[in-house]
């Protein structure tokens, strides 16, 4: 795999922002916010003054903090860079705090740092900042290559700078971002020796691993309990459902339900059981009907329907002197009737009460 980098070669840099201008246009960055800045050291006491400019910006570390600590997976490493992926950021702010040159920042709720013009960088082409520089002091390509010019540019500048040094080589498991110094990094403002925080170590050497360690421990018991309770659930099942049948089928023949309480939601008492199967046995008998049940009657047809003559007008037939209703004169003198005739002749009486009932 390639691992790419880039180089500033900071005796030929002048400080003209070009970088910093094609960077933030580049990159479509809002106002405020620059991956790179630049200012200018002027150090020393009048008239020896020595003047030098000072460049901030992502050393794309080997062993990047940032990548380390980011929750999210918004950094990450690719062929030696330090990519990001602004849509995971959840603006935690962890790698702000992490980072031994403090270059993150927070812009819009996001992480803001320089991305190495990945896009760019994708399709073969070389960074913003590395096109645009007038004087080549910024270049960009295998990290090897680099770092091989990088020496022998110190080299041959030893004799007017005798503190010149390349920064990067070993500082993080190696940069980047390679730096020709003419003098030792502190007037760069640069950690000679710079180092993860203790926290970070920590974490890294013990608490994550043991971190690591129980989770997976924790996975495996849980698996473990879940086959030993689904093997004695289904063990248990046969039972349980035989159980449920024995159950239902005694709640069935403790509680019988009659017809005349089949809508009800009590159970029949003694008494009303009672008289229930007493009026079963009597609709049974014919003796009674069910309250339930209803004669119909036919409606008369319009054909049925006789014309009624007026009562006025209804005129009584003579009784018949001959006919069977003809007293009979005894020898006595008395009138006497035929009974069996009178009952015949006798009117239909009414129903009683007591009949209506029995029906």
């Amino acid at each position: 795999m390639t691992r790419y980098a880039m180089s500033i070669d900071m005796e030929r840099c002048i400080g003209c922002q070009a970088c910093v201008v094609a960077c933030k246009v580049g990159n479509e960055r809002p106002l405020g916010s620059n991956y790179i800045e630049i200012h200018e050291s002027v150090r020393g006491q009048l008239p020896n003054l020595v003047g030098s400019f000072v460049h901030r910006r992502c050393f794309h570390c080997a062993e990047a903090a940032c990548v380390m600590v980011c929750p999210t997976g918004t950094l990450s490493k690719w062929n030696g860079l330090t990519a990001v992926s602004m849509d995971k950021c959840s603006g935690c702010g962890y790698c702000t705090d992490a980072c031994p040159y403090k270059i993150p920042a927070l812009a819009d709720g996001r992480v803001s740092k320089c991305v190495a013009c990945l896009d760019l960088v994708q399709d073969g082409k070389e960074p913003w900042c590395v096109q645009t520089c007038p004087s080549q002091a910024i270049k960009f390509g295998e990290r090897d290559k680099l770092l091989a010019e990088a020496k022998a540019k110190v080299a041959a500048l030893h004799a007017r700078y005798p503190s010149a040094q390349v920064y990067g080589e070993a500082q993080l498991g190696g940069l980047g971002l390679l730096m020709i110094l003419l003098d030792a990094p502190a007037v760069f403002g640069l950690p000679e020796n710079p180092q993860t925080p203790a926290p970070l170590s920590l974490w890294q050497s013990a608490v994550q691993p043991v971190g690591i360690g129980l989770s997976a421990l924790s996975a495996v018991v849980t698996g473990i309990l879940f086959v030993i309770a689904r093997r004695q659930h289904v063990s248990e099942k046969p039972a349980l459902h035989k159980a449920v049948e024995v159950a239902e089928k005694a709640t069935v023949t403790t509680q019988p339900v009659t017809p005349a309480l089949a809508g009800s939601a009590r159970t029949a008492g003694p008494e009303e059981t009672k008289q229930a199967q007493t009026r079963e046995q009597k609709i049974a008998s014919g003796a009674t009907r069910p309250r339930n049940e209803v004669r119909a009657e036919p409606l008369p047809g319009k054909d049925d329907v006789k014309p009624q003559t007026p009562a006025a007008s209804v005129q009584p037939e003579p009784a018949d002197p001959t006919g069977p209703d003809k007293p009979v004169i005894t020898p006595s003198g008395k009138t006497t009737v035929d009974k069996d005739e009178v009952k015949a002749q006798a009117p239909a009486q009414p129903p009683s009460e007591k009949d209506k009932g029995d029906r």
